[in-house]
């Protein structure tokens, strides 16, 4: 039992050490191109901005289809917008560190290492989603500055719905990616994907007020019970048991999707051993 505890501590050290140190390669590429890294913290302050102005303009207008989130569209927009950046993180943070581990040829030395190939993938991808979550922390807390209140929220059912929703999303990632390794080049799924979730999955506004077939679609992309779980404990104060049904969908759909993405990476990484054009792009 304690060679087996001790295994497991070195595994979790040595995973811990693969991940800082992907996390620190790719926070030192971002931060040393000044100008991008500004402009990416500028276009925070505008989506925010986008949205406050919108809800000005919605203004104190009685919107039916609002009444469920307490009526106020200026919170309701900016948790979608800020959900939403996360999902794109998601989709697309996974298949952009492999992508670029193509191009520039690091690929096949980090694949060569005794770090699992699922690792690897999961490293790529670190600081993106470290980056996002940061992104998310300041969109709410701009909101916050410039009136949004959030007066019942549920903190337990936020980390559930956060938890979830990150399971569900980067499971989409991760299936993204195995096609960027197999077509070597930028793939459809995640654009999709990201496209059908802002029309339909009630970022900007709620799903109740699309039609009947476009609310059938959204029912079945995982953002948009995302949305209603995390909106249902920020703005309502929800308990995990009155969001049950939309925690279990996100439940069901990451622990399907999951290790079939898992299944698919690996299984990518494989066929391009086999066939010797791991270094091609």
């Amino acid at each position: 039992m304690q060679r087996l505890i001790q295994a497991i501590c070195s595994s979790i050290r040595e995973t811990r050490a693969i991940l800082g140190a992907f996390l620190r390669r790719d926070m030192l590429d971002a931060t040393s191109y000044k100008v991008a890294f500004a402009y990416q913290l500028a276009t925070l302050g505008s989506s925010v901005l986008t949205v406050y102005f919108l809800s000005r303009m919605v203004g104190e207008a009685q919107i039916r289809s609002l009444a469920a989130w307490g009526g106020a569209y200026f919170p309701f927009a900016l948790i979608g917008v800020a959900v939403a950046d996360y999902l794109n993180t998601s989709l697309t943070g996974f298949s952009r560190g492999i992508r670029l581990a193509q191009t520039v040829g690091t690929l096949e030395a980090m694949l060569a290492t005794p770090a699992s190939p699922s690792l690897i993938v999961i490293g790529s991808a670190t600081y993106r989603f470290t980056w996002s979550a940061v992104r998310v922390a300041v969109y709410l807390l701009a909101g916050m500055v410039l009136g949004a209140t959030f007066p019942s929220t549920n903190v337990g059912s936020v980390l559930l719905t956060i938890v979830l929703s990150v399971a569900s999303f980067a499971s989409l990632g991760l299936l993204a990616a195995s096609l960027v390794l197999l077509l070597k080049t930028v793939e459809p799924i995640s654009k999709l994907i990201a496209g059908l979730s802002w029309l339909l999955g009630g970022v900007l506004y709620p799903v109740e007020s699309l039609p009947p077939v476009a609310q059938l679609i959204a029912w079945c992309l995982p953002v948009t019970h995302s949305l209603d779980a995390l909106r249902s404990a920020l703005l309502l104060g929800a308990a995990p048991i009155v969001i049950a049904s939309d925690l279990l969908w996100l439940l069901g759909f990451a622990s399907i999707i999951s290790p079939l993405a898992l299944w698919s990476f690996r299984t990518a990484v494989r066929h391009l051993r086999h066939e010797g054009t791991v270094s091609h792009y």
